[in-house]
């Protein structure tokens, strides 16, 4: 059965894409492509998860109320009626080992579309990833170039070849195919809109020959 919730997530989403095309030309292709996806899907809800499932899905109201007093108003009251539906996962390329069990507790994301997807789609991924309080994720890369746009925790970001920069919510951070990126968040839950337009038959891994300089004292 149709759940109407979900409904209005992908075509809150798939309206956010159509209107950011015009504006990010460095992305427009991939943002008319998710939008047309997006509006053509025809997602039904998962089994229900919660922090006893995914740890880090403890942020979740605290992101989600963040959003509300800023400007992805209608997005925040889909993700709020559809989040513990939806099918949170982490990377299989990060382990303690290699990023540390306190970032593992702390991090998630959703794949709204995808491979993994609520609805699958081999050729793209959407999706949602929050990320604790005073957390690090290290320098990554990818085949697929990615959009972000930062829903809430205001949150100091990097790509390869900038300084680190302090973005706030609603930011628009744009990476390009294997351009190696990394986040730290701040006192609040960071949680972003992230998606891939490329080769998404691989899923992001760690960059250890980068030199990533330390981010700032914030």
């Amino acid at each position: 059965m149709s759940d109407p919730s979900f409904r209005r997530l992908f075509d809150c989403l798939a309206s956010l894409y159509e209107t950011e095309a015009g504006r990010r030309p460095e992305a427009s292709a991939a943002m008319r492509f998710w939008a047309e996806r997006l509006a053509a899907a025809k997602p039904q809800p998962g089994p229900q998860m919660t922090a006893s499932d995914v740890p880090a899905l403890r942020y979740l109201d605290e992101a989600l109320a963040a959003m509300r007093q800023g400007p992805f108003t209608a997005i925040a009251a889909a993700l709020k009626e559809t989040a513990e539906r939806l099918p949170w996962i982490q990377n299989p390329n990060y382990t303690a080992a290699n990023i540390g069990a306190g970032y593992l507790d702390a991090y998630s994301y959703t794949q709204i579309m995808g491979a993994e997807g609520l609805v699958q789609d081999p050729d793209l991924l959407i999706g949602v990833m929050i990320i604790g309080p005073g957390q690090v994720y290290p320098a990554h890369a990818h085949a697929p170039l990615e959009a972000y746009h930062l829903l809430a925790g205001p949150s100091l970001w990097w790509k390869e070849g900038e300084d680190w920069q302090l973005c706030q919510p609603g930011a628009f951070i744009y990476h390009r195919p294997w351009q190696a990126h990394a986040m730290r968040s701040g006192r609040t839950p960071l949680l972003a809109l992230g998606s891939w337009y490329g080769d998404t038959t691989r899923g992001g891994a760690l960059t250890r020959g980068v030199k990533t300089p330390a981010p700032p004292e914030w």
